[in-house]
């Protein structure tokens, strides 16, 4: 980043590896996250979210580096998956600069989790049911 020209103090890297509630406070010191190219965050995306973090992707067409677009998807935020490497440069700059947007979206990242599919634990229930039922009770397979 110094090669780039980015002002040391713009950066702060931590090496520690804190308590569970400390680690998630420290979101609070982020605007936004960037998701890892190519191998997208799992949990670490979801902590971002529920924190109220947004996260930026570019999905790949690997499994993998598509997880945190199935969760902006879920929450209605594709428009932070953008299609290639300058997008996400472009995406990255402009959330950062709207300051408001991102204020806001921060605050109902939380509720629109709660709302969403990603935590519908009775109807992800359900749906398995129905289907190791359906499994059950389908034909006789040959042995």
């Amino acid at each position: 980043m110094r090669d780039a020209g980015v002002p040391r103090d713009r950066v702060d890297l931590r090496d520690d590896f804190p308590e569970r509630a400390e680690f998630l406070a420290r979101y609070s010191l982020v605007d936004v996250a960037l998701d890892p190219l190519w191998f997208n965050g799992g949990m670490t995306t979801f902590d971002s979210l529920w924190q109220g973090v947004p996260v930026l992707t570019c999905p790949s067409h690997y499994f993998i580096g598509r997880m945190t677009l199935m969760m902006l998807t879920q929450l209605n935020l594709t428009d932070w998956a953008v299609p290639s490497l300058a997008a996400y440069v472009d995406r990255a700059v402009a959330a950062a600069e709207d300051l408001e947007g991102l204020a806001t979206l921060r605050a109902a990242l939380r509720d629109r989790i709660v709302g969403s599919r990603l935590v519908d634990h009775e109807a992800h229930g359900a749906e398995l049911s129905d289907l190791l039922t359906r499994i059950a009770s389908g034909p006789e397979r040959p042995r």
